[in-house]
């Protein structure tokens, strides 16, 4: 799915109910017709971003969506874990359920909001420089394409 890259990306940190919907709807609209691809379970996405997860206690986390003429076209999310420093090892932001349409300037967006995110917390972002492709969720071949001409 391309959309004309002309028209303004609007990313939004996902705070909102319905926001939550839009980002947890995405891969549906972006893999449906894709043969290998599972929807994962409601629930699932729901428990994994509900503040009483047990994971939240060391780790915070924010998601953002991506639109274009009012339509999300992309998602990220970015996590700090304050027990990467309690373990000793670098202070390093990671981001995550990455998924967009195939469109270079989306990812950079999305990118740059997550960036700015870990780097306002004082982490060292995980999303620029990487040597090899970023573990990307729902990995489709024409998806890892599009973060391979960002490098």
């Amino acid at each position: 799915m391309t959309i004309n890259s002309g028209e303004r990306i609007e990313i939004t940190q996902v705070l909102r109910p319905a926001q939550w919907r839009e980002y947890f709807d995405l891969p549906a609209d972006l893999y449906r017709k894709q043969p290998a691809w599972v929807q994962p379970l409601a629930l699932q996405n729901r428990q994994a971003w509900a503040p009483r997860n047990p994971v939240f206690r060391h780790l915070e986390a924010a998601a953002w969506v991506a639109c274009r003429a009012d339509r999300v076209v992309g998602r990220i999310s970015a996590q700090d874990d304050r027990l990467q420093i309690e373990q000793g090892r670098p202070e390093t932001g990671q981001f995550g359920q990455l998924e967009a349409i195939d469109d270079a300037a989306v990812f950079g967006a999305l990118l740059d909001a997550a960036g700015a995110w870990l780097r306002g917390r004082g982490t060292n972002d995980s999303c620029r420089g990487h040597s090899t492709s970023p573990s990307i969720s729902s990995a489709v071949c024409w998806l890892t394409a599009s973060m391979s001409r960002r490098r």
